[in-house]
């Protein structure tokens, strides 16, 4: 039987015959693959984000105790009952319960958000002071992808401001999930009581709290309809400054009244913390010394690029001619992952054009020019379409895919060896250009098709993998 009757013959002879539609079916692969690879994202490796749901209750004025006992006991109660969950932790602090809930990455993140909404709501003994649980689903990487530290010639409150501006227009930036900051001072307004004084008057501490409150509170004062516009009403009365507080008004059990600051000294000061930040200026020099620094910490999604959110951060903290930071502002980049990924990248992309030169060079040895050109042909096209189906996979490229794309590679260059020589010897026995093509891709086209899928059915088992391993081993 004539080998160009069989369904990869008859293929192969429709493309030959056509081949103005493959000329442009080849050129629209480049042109595509060339975009696709502009656009994919990038990163070392295959990043394993296990998805989490954060529950956070508020419960104004309680205890560490209180919340652990009456919000945060419940809820550990009721959601450790959902599956697929591999840790479960919880939070209690003064006024607020925070439980947090760590899926496998098989884990259908959109029924179970579903799932913990319905086992929080259900829990319906909760103190009448608890405000309404918030529920968030969040696929942050567990590590930042770039550290950045602001110091200078600033008070506290002025370097805090601006980290708060510029965490803020990080966040609008794309493939900036989240920020966060440390290192920073928040102000606060101390009142330190002179327990000698307030005996002296026949006060207490909550005759102080009560005087204060009553001081610093917003008080509704009823509505008011004008021109058709219904509008409700508020007094406001809050503080200006410190000086406004310290002279307070505190009333006296034999009806007088004293400020606050004859029986209490009352300063701007800053929150304690447990995080702090220094950086070294002028290292190595006489001078050199020990700054305070606010760090600023950037995530994103865990299998999304590193290399586009890297440059467009780096274009908002160089605009320092804007005006928006204040003079004296020193900005640092701490680390950048994208750096060392586009290093790894480019050295791994680097020694596989070295291994497919050596290949074409050894095709020209061994088969002759024409010969090496056409097998080699595979090379690049092969690469345009795996870009195309990374893109559509919503797969990165990374060293792990870019290994997959080798040893794919090795082997498509294989089969068009066997193809191109096997033509080149029905050009031998006579045949025209046409004809060779024909009967020698049709001849061996089957026997390759069964050796490719051969050579698949060994890499299947590895996409079937589970767990961390799994899921980088997979994309192979």
């Amino acid at each position: 039987m004539n080998s160009t009757n069989n369904a990869l013959g008859r293929f192969s002879s429709l493309c030959i015959n056509r081949y103005r539609i493959v000329y442009l079916g080849m050129a629209l692969l480049v042109i595509l693959g060339l975009y696709n690879y502009r656009t994919l994202a990038r990163e070392s490796k295959p990043e394993v984000v296990f998805p989490k749901i954060k529950i956070n209750v508020n419960y104004p004025g309680a205890t560490p105790e209180d919340v652990e006992l009456l919000v945060t006991n419940k809820l550990e109660a009721v959601l450790s009952g959902i599956e697929d969950v591999e840790f479960l932790t919880s939070s209690s602090m003064a006024g607020r319960s925070e439980v947090q809930m760590d899926f496998f990455p098989e884990a259908d993140i959109d029924e179970k958000i579903g799932e913990v909404t319905q086992a929080v709501l259900s829990v319906n003994d909760l103190p009448e002071e608890v405000e309404s649980p918030s529920i968030k689903v969040s696929t942050t990487a567990n590590r930042a992808f770039m550290v950045l530290s602001l110091s200078g010639d600033l008070a506290p409150s002025e370097l805090k401001s601006t980290a708060d501006l510029l965490m803020d227009e990080l966040l609008y930036l794309d493939g900036v999930s989240d920020v966060k900051i440390s290192g920073d001072k928040s102000p606060e307004i101390r009142i330190t009581v002179d327990q000698a004084r307030l005996a002296e008057f026949n006060l207490t501490a909550e005759n102080l709290v009560q005087a204060v409150n009553m001081r610093h509170k917003d008080t509704p004062a009823g509505d008011a309809i004008l021109d058709g516009v219904h509008y409700y009403i508020r007094v406001l009365a809050s503080y200006g400054d410190v000086n406004e507080l310290r002279k307070t008004l505190v009333p006296l059990p034999g009806g007088n009244v004293i400020f606050l600051k004859d029986i209490a000294r009352v300063e701007e000061t800053y929150k304690p913390t447990a995080n702090y930040s220094r950086r070294s200026v002028n290292l190595g020099e006489d001078n050199a010394v020990m700054k305070a620094a606010i760090t600023i910490s950037l995530y994103r999604d865990g299998g999304t690029d590193i290399i586009g959110p890297s440059r467009a951060v780096k274009a908002v903290i160089g605009d320092t001619e804007s005006g928006r930071f204040p003079d004296g502002l020193d900005i640092q980049v701490l680390q950048d992952d994208a750096v060392s990924v586009q290093e790894d990248l480019d050295d791994v992309l680097g020694n596989a054009i070295s291994g497919l030169l050596i290949v074409v060079i050894v095709l020209y040895l061994f088969l002759g020019f024409r010969e090496a050109f056409i097998a080699a042909l595979i090379i690049p096209f092969s690469l345009f379409f795996s870009f195309i189906a990374l893109n559509i996979a919503g797969m990165t490229f990374n060293t792990m895919t870019l290994l997959a794309m080798i040893i794919a590679l090795g082997l498509l260059v294989d089969n068009a060896i066997v193809v191109v020589e096997n033509v080149n010897n029905f050009r031998l026995k006579g045949l025209s250009r046409i004809q060779a093509a024909r009967q020698g891709t049709a001849e061996v086209a089957p026997a390759i098709l069964a050796a490719t899928l051969t050579t698949m059915a060994a890499f299947i088992p590895l996409a079937f993998m589970e767990g961390r391993i799994g899921l980088i081993i997979s994309v192979i």
